[in-house]
């Protein structure tokens, strides 16, 4: 990566990092406990590599993770623990996303949001937790290649960490993507362009470490349209590379 990239990359770097843990709260198979307490890796092959078989055992796993799981929500809502059964609804709908499942894996994000909205949880640790399942839910609509909606949901996230407090008031279900408001001028258009441009280029390699090859390049194609809208040469030039590299794995 050039140091141009080395450079801005920072804007998105809080985002990238928690969609990797997001993707990755996967967990391993020594209790119910443990299962809503790790995190741990899945082992994803690129698509082109998978072949019916390996496919059909990482979808058995990952319905067996899930059953597991449920197990400890239940767990977890008699107890009470509101922390751990948001995060193990969040888990879950990582899961059902990853068995191409979007409609449940929305549908147990908006009952965490639910969960956060209604939960007595400390405004020092409620941002967080938000800006986990905004993230999980950013993953989703990437995976389906609605891009709009992508950005939408890191204005959210960033607008949750510049004021430090709080959670927002609307319906994960209902994300939809609405226009940028008109910039005071055109360099702060141009800023504002480049930085979704960058956030695409985060989802794009999460896809890739996720081994979804295929949407990384829909997503950083995506990418480089921006960079081309606001006669970004440089950043045109870095994400065509990353598109041909990608493009070498299938």
């Amino acid at each position: 990566m050039s140091k141009y990239y080395i450079t801005i990359f920072s804007i998105t770097a809080i985002v990238t990092t928690g969609f990797f843990f997001v993707e990755r709260r996967l967990l391993n198979n020594n209790s119910v406990d443990n299962q809503t307490s790790n995190l741990t890796t899945v082992n994803l092959s690129k698509p082109s590599d998978k072949s019916p078989s390996l496919v059909t055992a990482n979808a058995n796993q990952w319905r067996q993770q899930i059953s597991t799981l449920q197990q400890g929500l239940q767990k977890h809502q008699q107890s009470g623990d509101i922390t751990k059964e948001i995060s193990t609804l969040n888990a879950i709908a990582i899961l059902h996303n990853e068995l191409g499942e979007s409609a449940k894996a929305i549908a147990y994000l908006q009952q965490a949001q639910n969960q956060l909205n209604a939960a007595n949880i400390p405004q020092s640790q409620k941002p967080l937790m938000e800006s986990e399942l905004l993230m999980g839910l950013a993953t989703v609509y990437a995976d389906a290649g609605k891009f709009p909606q992508v950005l939408e949901i890191s204005r959210k996230i960033s607008a949750i960490q510049n004021r430090n407090v709080g959670s927002l008031a609307f319906r994960i279900g209902d994300v939809a993507p609405t226009p940028q408001p008109t910039s005071a001028s055109t360099l702060d258009t141009k800023t504002d362009t480049k930085q979704d441009a960058l956030m695409l280029y985060t989802i794009a390699t999460t896809q890739q470490k996720r081994g979804n090859v295929r949407k990384a390049i829909g997503t950083a194609e995506a990418a480089l349209n921006l960079f081309k809208t606001v006669g970004d040469k440089q950043g045109e030039q870095e994400i065509s590379k990353y598109i041909d590299s990608l493009r070498q794995q299938l």
